[in-house]
């Protein structure tokens, strides 16, 4: 019996592909230039209330807790931006679509 074998991701953009495609690592640098935390070490928010390295809105901080995913960590901000794309596609990163829309043009 063969057992597939799918490896761990190591790295943020491994992580970010792995689960959301190669379109949100132009995303994820262009909303958090693929930062999840400060340099102090805590989490990056922005002047708009967006959190992590996909900058999840503080309109959705609520629900992501009520589903149990914490937006603080990686795979919390990951599974949460999962979460919208599934629901609304690229939609919820529009803000900053000038950005990365031509990076994605050209993958």
């Amino acid at each position: 019996m063969e057992v597939a074998f799918t490896p761990r991701p190591k790295t943020i953009e491994e992580k970010i592909v792995q689960e959301l495609g190669e379109e949100f690592i132009a995303i994820g640098y262009c909303e958090s230039s693929l930062r999840q935390f400060e340099e102090d070490g805590t989490v990056l928010i922005s002047k708009t209330s967006d959190k992590g390295v996909l900058q999840i809105n503080q309109i959705h901080w609520d629900d992501a807790d009520a589903m149990g995913i914490d937006l603080d960590t990686i795979d919390g901000n990951i599974a949460y931006a999962k979460f919208l794309k599934q629901r609304s596609g690229t939609d919820p990163w529009y803000m900053s679509e000038h950005c990365w829309k031509p990076i994605v043009a050209m993958q």
